[in-house]
């Protein structure tokens, strides 16, 4: 598990709560800031990103990084960490063991090769403020975007963005878009977005919402390749923010029926 709040990393061995090991020990090294995304590449070993912070206000950020870890003599041990990115969150493997990880700061998806040390940056097709990332049974990968925080920013033109993986198809380099410069999007049929007790997303004495797919903190991908975004936070950032009344958060989930390869199954 990656924590973010007391900035560690835990295991739980054999899946047992009452064996835990956790990076760093009390006398271990110092690390970076915020682990936030953590995916296991095989029995034993994963990588972890440090965002360095939620992500907003930006200038106020720690470095992001990416550590690579693995169970050693029944402790945590970091094989390797490169800083890379800006508020670094979701991560994800495709099949050659590359590490796939969103940096929603810069508006990037990074590429690190299995060495933990090579890595390329990909933008375009609708990825702004990406904060997770799937990749499919062709080796592609899918980014839910968060869009830019801030009490300013208002992101109704939500996306979910697709780039080529490393086996990318005909006409297409790896980390080339191959959604559209909007991502695929989900216009509004025309009526405002409610809530499932029908009240209007912002309330009644408040402008409507046409935007039914919002601020996304997850995707996945399910055995019949139908992709689900999670809409965690509604459209204007600033809305509801208040840290006692507030609730900034979106209205369920959206599924992209059918739009992707099934993921292959792991042993």
């Amino acid at each position: 598990m990656a924590s973010f709040g007391n900035n560690s990393v835990v295991v739980f061995r054999g899946g047992n709560p009452d064996d835990a090991i956790i990076y760093p020990d009390a006398n271990g090294p110092a690390t970076p800031v915020g682990p936030f995304g953590v995916a296991v590449v095989k029995a034993g070993e994963a990588w972890v990103t440090y965002c360095g912070g939620l992500g907003w206000p930006l200038e106020k950020q720690a470095p992001s990084h990416v550590s690579r870890f693995r169970i050693e003599g029944g402790a945590l041990r970091r094989l390797s960490d490169l800083q890379v990115g800006s508020v670094t969150k979701g991560i994800a493997f495709d099949s050659a063991g590359n590490a796939w990880v969103a940096s929603g700061g810069d508006d990037t998806v990074y590429r690190i090769a299995p060495d933990g040390v090579t890595y390329t940056g990909y933008t375009g097709g609708g990825i702004s403020g990406p904060w997770s990332v799937a990749v499919d049974g062709d080796d592609n990968v899918w980014v839910a975007n968060f869009g830019t925080m801030g009490p300013a920013h208002d992101y109704t033109n939500a996306a979910l963005s697709k780039l080529a993986g490393i086996r990318p198809p005909a006409g297409y380099r790896t980390g080339d878009p191959i959604s559209p410069p909007s991502g695929y999007t989900l216009p509004t049929g025309g009526d405002q977005v409610l809530l499932p007790n029908g009240e209007p997303l912002y309330g009644r004495h408040a402008a409507p919402s046409f935007s039914p797919l919002m601020r996304q903190t997850s995707c996945t991908i399910d055995r019949a390749g139908n992709v689900w975004a999670v809409n965690n936070w509604k459209p204007n950032f600033a809305t509801d923010f208040d840290p006692d009344t507030g609730n900034p958060g979106g209205d369920g989930i959206v599924i992209f029926v059918g739009i992707a390869k099934p993921p292959v199954p792991k042993d």
